[in-house]
Order: structure tokens, then sequence, then C-alpha cells
């Protein structure tokens, strides 16, 4: 079964307007100033499908860890490495010298994941560089989200040994209260901590794995009575409500994220609404079986990598710090046929090929980057 058949709509339709709200953010932040909430849409998907993943595994032994993280790997890191070779190569036709030494050295923090700890030890205000343009600037969430990769498999260890001691209802308790502590950290944190370190972003993965146990607890119960022709009625009744709640769901959250204007409440309240919303979405998100909705969240990961470097270097290049009705039209309808061509042509492709390749791939393309880079790299450090 190929990649994109795996995949749920549902969780592919949530892609989408995440990948749609961070995309109107850096096209015109201007008009869309909560289209940041996209990336956070990102964090809560993740949790939920990373506790997914894991609870497919019935015993967690190293090597089924070692398999969570080759996956992982396998997922992630070949078409991040095509795109940030794709970016110095053209950016060095494009970039004066200056630029391109930061680049360089941009690129150094985002081969290791650490775009986000980098960002935060340079004290870079991120809402001020959207419009400076930094071409890797976008490479911070990924950092944030391997760097919470690292800590999934202790979780899920956590999670079964209170499942063996039939305790799981206190293992939700423990992330209810993880979660929180968290976000009350984040909310703590200066504003470059919240937005950049990871553990201030824990309790974003926390709500999708809290959804994950919730939801996957339900479905076990409803299996149970399935023979209780009154448990058919009710979950028959219990969809028709949700169906419409759903939809209502789906388009305040479209319509919080796309808003083109800032929305005058205080942190905190919006927190929990957008909390609220996302956890409701996981699960009770509408299926839109509209081709264009599921293909955006088939390809929401490269166009995620390749929208940010498309828009920057049109900035660049035309001398300009907002783009226009043009600007936006070429960015916008490149990064799309760029992340189509690279979903289907490299991604995919990437996915399906063996370990020995996989891993050729990204040696010889990491080995590039690091060539093409090192001359102006070395030229600012002396």
């Amino acid at each position: 079964m190929s990649a994109s058949r795996m995949k749920r709509p549902d969780i592919q339709t949530l892609r989408a307007l995440a990948i749609s709200a961070v995309l109107a953010f850096h096209l015109r932040p201007d008009l869309f100033p909560l289209g940041y909430l996209g990336v956070d849409v990102f964090f809560v998907i993740s949790g939920y499908l990373m506790a997914m993943m894991l609870h497919r595994v019935e015993k967690l032994t190293a090597k089924e860890v070692f398999g969570f993280y080759w996956r992982r790997i396998s997922r992630i890191i070949p078409l991040y490495a095509v795109v940030i070779c794709a970016v110095v190569i053209v950016a060095r036709f494009i970039l004066a010298p200056i630029d391109y030494a930061r680049l360089a050295v941009d690129t150094r923090w985002s081969l290791a994941f650490a775009a986000n700890s980098q960002q935060f030890i340079d004290s870079t205000d991120y809402w001020t560089e959207v419009n400076e343009s930094p071409i890797l600037l976008h490479m911070w969430s990924l950092g944030a989200e391997v760097q919470y990769y690292l800590i999934v498999p202790l979780l899920a260890l956590l999670q079964r040994y209170f499942k063996r001691h039939n305790q799981e209802f206190e293992y939700l308790g423990f992330m209810a209260f993880g979660a929180p502590g968290s976000f009350l950290s984040f909310s703590l944190s200066s504003t470059n901590a919240a937005f950049l370190f990871m553990p201030n972003r824990i309790w974003q993965f926390s709500v999708g794995s809290i959804a994950y146990a919730i939801f996957r607890a339900q479905d076990e119960e409803h299996g149970d009575g399935k023979g209780s022709i009154e448990f058919s009625r009710c979950h028959v009744i219990f969809l028709h409500v949700t169906a419409r709640i759903k939809s209502i769901v789906f388009i305040v959250l479209l319509c919080i994220c796309c808003a083109p204007f800032q929305v005058s409440i205080c942190l905190p309240v919006q927190d929990f609404e957008m909390l609220k919303w996302r956890f409701v979405c996981l699960q009770v998100v509408p299926v839109f079986l509209f081709r264009v909705f599921v293909n955006l969240g088939n390809a929401s990961y490269s166009l995620y990598l390749v929208h940010w470097p498309v828009i920057t270097l049109y900035k660049y290049a035309c001398d300009m710090k907002i783009l226009d009705f043009a600007g936006v039209s070429f960015c916008l309808l490149t990064s799309v046929c760029i992340s189509i061509f690279a979903y289907r042509f490299i991604e995919l492709n990437l996915a399906s090929a063996s370990r020995i390749m996989i891993v050729i791939a990204v040696t010889s393309l990491y080995a590039v980057i690091f060539v093409v880079t090192s001359f102006e790299l070395s030229a600012h450090l002396t």
C-alpha cells in the first residue's frame, strides 16, 4: 500500500489547514498575523501520531525503538537534506557574500536540527526576523520536533509501566500534569524561549498524545458494546451530533488561523481556546474527501520546507520587504509546484528506498552542503 493511501484523510485535512495558515502568515504577516498557529497544529498532530505509532508496538524493545527512530529519520531527513542542498546552491547565485556567509552558519545548525537552539542562543527575535527573511528561519520547528522525538520512547515506556499495573488513568493524569507544567513554563518564559525552546512546546505534543489515549480508550469501550441495541442507537445519535459540531469547529479554527487581524484577548485565554479546538479537531474534524485537501496535506511537509526559501530569495532578488500581489502569486505558485514535484518524485521515492540507499543519499547531500558552504564560512570566520 502506498504511503499516501495509508495516511488518514482527517489528519491530512488538519495538515492542509496548518500549512495554509503558515503560508498565509509568511506571505503576508501583516494581513494574517495568527497564521503562525499553524505550526502549533503541526506539533499537536505530531504528538497524536507518535502516540499512535508507539501504541502499535506490542513490546518496546531496543530493536523497536531503533525502528521508530529509523522511520522518523527516513521520513524527515532525506527531503530535508535535498531542500537545504538546493537552497545553498541556488542562493550562491543570488546572495551577497556576507549574506551567504550567514546562510552557511545557519545551514550548519539546521543540518544538526538545532536551528531553534541557534536562534535561542543568538537571541533571535522571530517576529523581527520574519520581515528580515533569513532563508532557513523556518527550520526551528523541525529542530523542536526532532528534539521531542528523543524523549518519545521514554514516555511510551512510562505509559506501558502504568498499563501493566492497571493504572493507565494515572498515566493520563501524569501527562495532564506535565502538559500544564510545560504550558506554565511557556507562559512565563521570555518571548524567544517560549517560541523556540522545545520543553516549552511539550504541552502541545502532549495534547496530541492525550487525545489519542482518550479516543483509543473510547473506541475500545465502544467495541465491547457492539452487541447492545441501545448502545448502537446512542452511538448513531452521537455521530449525528458530532457531525454537526465538527464542521463548526473546523471552520472556527480555520478562521482563527487565517484571520486578517490580531485577536484582542489575553494570551492564556487565546491559548486555551486554541488548545480546546486542536484537541477536538484531532478526532472529530470532518473527513473531507475532496482531493485538493488530502493532496495538500500529503505534500504539507514538502511545502513547509520549500515555501520559505522561495519567499525569502524572491524578496532578496527583488529588494522588497512586503510582497505585492504579483509577488504573493509568484511565490505561492512556485512553492506549490516545487512541493508537488518534491513530494511525488523525491519524498515518496526516498520513503520506499532501502536503508543503504537512504544512508548514501543523505551522506552525499550533507557532504555537498558542507563543501558548497565551506568557502564563505571560512572567509567569514577569518
